[in-house]
């Protein structure tokens, strides 16, 4: 984890990849060069830094700017449901027309399309999106949902200690992450709405100010009647 502290941000300068590639390739500095694929989304995406990582044995996908330098052109228009593919013999490039343009940029996926499972609403035929998007909101819908989360909460607040919050936001993220674990081990399907109430649990509980949380313990002492108290002890 890289807390950003300004110009004093402890991260490793990458020449060509700028601050953002430069803390992609920092974190990921451990496990360069044994077979990963890193998921990002188009805060960090780009033709050199997906390059750089190739070169250090280290596979990449995400979503991207078509402006990053590098990146090929595309046509400005397309229909609902088109796809435009663009390689240079080590990545592919991808424009597909959804509600809105979706962009993608690879290094470990073909030119292929698969099936969503959902039908079309318009034609009732199978959905098809690129191989690369299905895997990519397989990998990423943990992290886009927690981001979602988290935007709506008072820990977002800019005002806040810069340590408090992204300990509070990374708390927030990890139980997202490891909510469809009971699938797996179960073989069931979790209840529907189990990440919302526990998020919402959390939320309650440590994402309130010191000063709520006192003044919330304090309004129930008051509300509880006296013989309740008793029967508590």
């Amino acid at each position: 984890m890289v807390i950003y502290t300004g110009a004093t941000t402890s991260i490793e300068s990458v020449e060509g990849l700028g601050v953002s590639g430069s803390v992609v390739m920092t974190l990921l500095a451990p496990h360069l060069g044994k077979g990963h694929v890193l998921y990002v989304d188009n805060w960090y995406s780009s033709p050199m830094l997906f390059q750089h990582l190739l070169h250090q044995g280290t596979g990449a996908c995400g979503t991207v700017r078509l402006n990053r330098r590098g990146m090929p052109t595309f046509p400005k228009k397309m229909k609902r449901g088109e796809v435009t593919f663009r390689e240079n013999g080590t990545q592919l490039a991808v424009k597909w027309q959804d509600k809105r343009d979706v962009n993608f940029l690879t290094t470990v996926h073909p030119s292929s399309m698969a099936q969503s499972g959902r039908l079309d609403h318009f034609t009732g035929e199978p959905k098809v999106k690129p191989a690369r998007v299905l895997d990519y909101n397989k990998k990423m819908g943990a992290v886009d949902r927690a981001d979602m989360i988290t935007s709506f909460v008072d820990c977002a607040r800019k005002k806040e200690r810069m340590l408090y919050k992204d300990f509070r936001l990374k708390l927030v993220k990890e139980l997202i992450q490891e909510h469809p674990l009971p699938r797996r081990s179960t073989g069931g399907r979790p209840c529907v709405n189990t990440p919302l109430r526990l998020t919402g649990n959390l939320l309650l509980c440590l994402l309130q100010k010191p000063r709520d949380r006192a003044q919330g313990s304090t309004a129930e002492s008051a509300s509880t009647p006296p013989d309740a108290k008793g029967r508590e002890n």
